[in-house]
């Protein structure tokens, strides 16, 4: 048997075909979201596109490695490094960077015109370092294709993309680095159960008798698990094709009780319900109980007449306040152990060991402080004053880490920040209390604060939580080497995806591409901007609903920790009004039923029982997904169908 040591390494063909993974996804995403206008392959922090292309690998080494020895099988730690350099690698291939950078800092001189006047109003408060210039038709052309015999001038795009990619290489160092510091304290210290990792090291685990087969492809309950979604979704492609097969539905419709308060959609996402299976049972209560809750405190506010509709900007407030007071607690608690590190770092504590860290903590705060003090330094350049900078920076900051908590407490693959950091600032502030080059300084950083998903924190935090399954936590483990490894594979990753996504409008024309990124989202930060200047307002009214959110978050948070008995994890009040908690509810339920049963009929015993079935779900849904794909990308390009979230 191989050796602790030896099982934890990473090899040259793992980290060769974790970087393979990660390129497709330069490619097979974009084409995925733009010209196919299928689910995109990478979108949530649980790609499915990722997911599927590893479950290939790991099946291809169960035949060809163990049953066929074509090849010496990869170890179940090989599979995993393959796993987590595809989903680092690939976590900005899209929204996350790519198309959103590309889009915005084209948009303003595509969409402005002599209508809306937006050269006029505020063109003279947009640096032009930051904007790609027309003069070459290299926006235009982006947006409405190639004219035959036109030539690209990419040149126009140099220094735009420079100096924008540099905030965001200075951004996801300091994340990076946010990473190194808290590792021990999410892993070691609060022993976070991490979800979503569950999953890979469950598909990772090999025969322990011999076999081919891993372990879950040989249960019973793994292929009835399978037979579900993959069943929805091949009534579903063959309905495509032939409208007389029936489908099953997976939209419900809606529950509402009454006009004023807010519906619940009834939708089922496969994948969540998998992946919440692997979720503590009173987080997952948490999530749909308080969106229960929250349907019902958004209705009577609309009655009590504090708010006008349903939905409204209000509650998303509240979601933010508790956001941040749960980010502000969890830093609390970490409060000791970021004390050591920084005692490490100068030198004068021996007694924490970081030699098994991503990076040293030394190197990890003198990270933060520089990429910190760059991410300030180029926000003030913008135009930007120094509080506002500030503001959105420890804005902006907070809500990653508060995001990437959710996914690694609660299995939450796709969640939005509540409010777009943007806006937090702007309308808290007061946009009357703003100069007019902040306001210019802060549409301009649209492109990294107006989607939040936190992808790179949370895939960089799963893979720096991860370890052999058979070694849990594993002090063998070499972390180190991870640094540079994910650094020239988002590198490469992110800068292919960016010349993909490019190629693409100049091939087909980005404004016939079905979507939100060449369309709205282009046009969304320069609407802000005129908004603000034309129809200035003081700091909104709605604010008022962060304090009640945070005051709601303390109290929840204290009574946990005052109570034993205490039922109910806070977690849920910081993402109860998100749209896509909202349309997870159903598969928040269903799993969370599924579990409280059986760990009440047989304990833990039961439920380890039962992971083949949740395991069936997801890779029955991501093989169903990839043949969908494949239909789309043969039948229906532009026309493609959605069957995961988009």
């Amino acid at each position: 048997m191989a050796s602790q040591s030896q099982v934890s390494r990473f090899t040259a063909r793992a980290v060769v075909l974790g970087g393979v993974v990660s390129l497709l996804m330069a490619f097979g995403s974009p084409y995925s979201r733009y010209v196919l206008g299928t689910t995109p392959l990478v979108f949530t922090s649980f790609a499915w596109g990722v997911m599927a292309t590893w479950i290939v690998v790991v099946f291809a080494n169960a035949v060809g490695g163990h049953w066929l020895s074509l090849w010496r099988p990869l170890s179940s730690w090989e599979l995993l490094i393959v796993f987590i350099i595809g989903t680092v690698g690939s976590s900005m291939t899209t929204t996350e960077v790519a198309g959103l950078l590309v889009t915005n800092i084209a948009g303003l001189n595509y969409y402005a015109s002599p209508e809306n006047r937006w050269i006029e109003t505020f063109g003279h408060l947009l640096p032009q370092w930051v904007i790609v210039p027309d003069t070459n038709h290299a926006v235009k052309w982006l947006f409405d294709g190639t004219p035959e015999g036109g030539v690209v001038v990419w040149f126009d795009w140099a220094m735009p993309l420079f100096w924008n990619l540099s905030f965001a290489a200075a951004m996801y160092a300091v994340q990076f680095s946010v990473v190194a510091l808290f590792r021990r304290q999410w892993v070691e210290n609060e022993r976070l159960n991490f979800p979503i990792l569950q999953v890979p090291i469950e598909l990772a685990k090999t025969s322990e008798d011999g076999g081919w087969a891993p372990p879950w492809l040989r249960s019973k309950l793994f292929w009835v698990g399978f037979s579900i979604p993959f069943g929805f979704l091949a009534l579903q492609a063959g309905h495509w094709f032939w409208p007389i097969v029936p489908q099953i539905p997976t939209d419900l419709g809606f529950i509402s009780f009454g006009r004023e308060y807010p519906a619940i959609p009834m939708r089922l996402f496969w994948p969540i319900v998998g992946i919440s299976y692997f979720a503590n049972t009173e987080i997952v209560f948490s999530l749909w109980f308080f969106k229960l809750i929250g349907t019902i405190a958004a209705g009577l506010v609309i009655r009590l007449g504090l708010v006008a509709t349903a939905g409204a900007q209000p509650m998303h407030w509240l979601n933010t306040g508790a956001l941040i007071v749960m980010v502000l607690w969890l830093m609390w608690q970490a409060r000791r152990h970021l004390r050591q590190a920084a005692l490490r770092a100068l030198g004068r504590d021996d007694t924490i060991d970081d030699s098994n860290e991503l990076i040293s903590y030394r190197t990890a705060y003198a990270i933060v402080v520089a990429g910190l003090a760059f991410m300030l330094f180029w926000l003030i350049h913008l135009g930007m004053s120094i509080p506002v900078a500030l503001t959105i920076i420890a804005v902006s900051q907070i809500i990653y880490i508060g995001i990437a908590r959710l996914a690694f407490e609660a299995g939450v693959i796709h969640v939005n920040a509540p409010l777009n950091p943007c806006h937090i600032v702007a309308e808290s502030i007061g946009v009357t209390n703003l100069a007019p080059a902040s306001l210019a300084a802060i549409a301009l950083t649209y492109w990294k604060f107006t989607n939040i998903k936190s992808l790179f924190l949370v895939t960089m935090g799963h893979a720096a939580a991860i370890s052999p399954p058979d070694q849990p936590q594993s002090d063998a483990i070499r972390r180190r080497p991870l640094a540079p490894i994910i650094a020239i594979a988002l590198t490469l990753t992110t800068g292919l995806a960016i010349w993909y996504t490019m190629h693409l409008g100049y091939t087909w024309g980005g404004y016939n591409f079905d979507g939100w990124v060449f369309r709205g989202a282009a046009q969304e930060p320069y609407l802000s901007l005129d908004k603000w200047l034309t129809d200035p307002k003081a700091a909104e009214a709605p604010l008022s609903f962060a304090g009640v959110g945070a005051a709601l978050m303390a109290l929840f948070t204290a009574l946990r920790y005052l109570f034993v008995w205490w039922p109910l994890h806070p977690i849920g009040l910081a993402v109860c009004f998100s749209y896509h908690i909202s349309h997870s509810f159903l598969s928040f339920l269903i799993a969370w039923t599924a579990k409280t049963l059986v760990l009440k009929i047989g304990g833990i015993g039961l439920y380890r029982q039962f992971v083949p079935l949740f395991l069936g779900i997801l890779v029955g849904s991501f093989t169903g997904g990839a043949i969908c794909f494949g239909i789309d990308y043969v039948w229906f390009p532009l026309e493609g169908h959605t069957v995961f979230y988009r």
